[in-house]
């Protein structure tokens, strides 16, 4: 099974209850703005997997009915794992897949005393130019057979080299570097999984991807973000989140501390901030809080404060860097989670750029940040696939994501009413990262400029989509 879902599995198993109505109860799409393309409205059809994990088998076979509420929690969950291979697809052509609503599942089907097939449809956004929409409307696509890791290794093994993808040879394991493998799969031209097909490999299976190529709102939409709301206190705050990322691999300005580009990224902001608001009040917590002029912010320091004021307006920007490299914890850093939960509670605006860490680093947001009822705000997730990571995990209330957490506390109101994502539909870059939040942070107080207009002035390769926009202005 994917090591994305094995903490869903076990959900299902012992019969925890979850959240399921996160999309569904939304009269609007999440959705319509992208600054790569437009953002349509796809269906992937005849969708087909086998099960032959034997507590799968076991657990998808029951008659109860509750018994069938569990099974169809965990064949949702296999269709979304078989259904990340189809991103690099879609990555060919520059485009960007993400699902919004749970896959509907059209049958569970016992082969025979060991397999059971699971049969769907499931409805998504695709992020894609305009013309190559037209294209790729009606392709068929290959994905894999099996959801466990014998077929997970066995696709790995045969679709890992040269035009399908990258190797991941130096992984610890087979099963690790297959349950990783959605990641890298992109089937080139010359990828022999276009030859073979499902005719050649029974490890295979054929969708169809097809695409509404007038359902996008793109052109049409003036949506912005609430800056009305931004300043219903009269305080703008943003609090600034960049991690340790790993060692550059671009060249740096001499005078920055040795390569790490999160280190890098950090210093970056801190001098942008210093030299666009020359007046503000700085305060800096961590090892070195005297620090002065040019010198670099990071790594010897945790925090460093911009306040200042402009006539009745005050601005509060606050940058954390943490001491831990990947996703910090109460354990391994606790000042940076109880600086995290004090500067989150009134921010207009977080932002983190660091890794991914294959979704994990998201929950920073959904168990750290701290949640005001009625209070918009703008989350800005600069990390590689972040609008992927952050909708895969939604419909499970155990995990705390983000946005039901918003939720909770507003009963009965969709999350998007108080909350807009910036997020990316592919691989970001560190290097990039100080000039985004920057111009975020100028957008933001300036009160200007549609969301299309703020994601054609990011200077990024990584493909950033608007979520939750659609009901600003309500």
């Amino acid at each position: 099974m994917n090591i994305h879902l094995m903490s869903a599995f076990f959900i299902f198993i012992f019969g925890t209850s979850c959240r399921t109505r996160l999309f569904q109860d939304q009269k609007t799409r999440i959705s319509t703005i992208a600054r790569d393309g437009n953002v349509y409205e796809t269906r992937l059809l005849n969708g087909r997997l086998v099960v032959r994990n034997p507590k799968e088998v076991k657990v998808l076979t029951g008659v109860s009915a509750s018994e069938k509420l569990i099974s169809q929690k965990l064949a949702q969950n296999l269709v979304r794992s078989q259904f990340e291979y189809s991103r690099g697809y879609f990555s060919l052509k520059t485009g960007t897949p993400f699902y919004e609503n749970e896959p509907t599942v059209s049958s569970i089907r016992a082969i025979n005393t060991k397999e059971v097939e699971i049969t769907y449809d499931l409805n998504f956004s695709l992020v894609m130019d305009p013309d190559l929409a037209k294209e790729f409307n009606g392709k068929e696509i290959y994905l894999p057979k099996y959801a466990d890791n014998e077929g997970l290794v066995s696709f790995y093994t045969k679709y890992s080299a040269g035009d399908c993808g990258t190797d991941l040879s130096n992984s610890d394991s087979d099963i690790e570097a297959a349950q990783r493998y959605f990641y890298f799969f992109v089937p080139r031209e010359a990828c022999i999984i276009w030859k073979e097909g499902v005719s050649k490999n029974a490890g295979l299976v054929s969708v169809k991807i097809e695409i509404d190529t007038k359902s996008s709102g793109q052109a049409k939409s003036t949506k912005s973000p609430e800056y009305e709301r931004i300043w219903s206190d009269g305080l703008f705050k943003a609090l600034v989140f960049v991690s340790n990322i790993g060692p550059s691999e671009e060249p740096v300005n001499s005078d920055l501390p040795p390569p790490d580009a999160g280190v890098s990224a950090a210093n970056m902001f801190y001098r942008r901030m210093k030299l666009k608001y020359p007046d503000a009040k700085v305060t800096i917590k961590g090892s070195n809080p005297n620090i002065k002029g040019k010198e670099a912010f990071a790594p010897a320091n945790q925090e460093a404060r911009f306040e200042w004021s402009e006539g009745d307006r005050k601005f509060d920007i606050v940058l954390l860097f943490p001491k831990s490299y990947g996703v910090p914890t109460e354990i391994d850093d606790p000042d940076f989670v109880k600086s995290f939960r004090k500067h989150s509670e009134n921010a207009d605006l977080i932002s983190f750029s660091g890794h991914a860490n294959f979704g994990d680093s998201l929950k920073v947001f959904g168990d750290y940040a701290e949640i005001k009822p009625d209070h918009w705000r703008l989350f800005y997730v600069n990390s590689c696939w972040s609008v992927g990571y952050l909708l895969e995990g939604l419909l499970d209330k155990e995990k705390k994501q983000l946005m039901s957490r918003v939720e909770e506390k507003n009963p009965g109101v969709p999350w998007s009413r108080d909350l807009d994502l910036v997020v990316n539909g592919s691989s970001s870059n560190m290097f990039k990262a100080p000039a985004n939040m920057m111009a975020l942070i100028i957008h933001l107080i300036e009160g200007k400029k549609t969301y299309v207009e703020i994601l054609n002035s990011l200077t990024s390769e990584a493909a950033p989509i608007v979520l939750g926009e659609t009901d600003n202005g309500k």
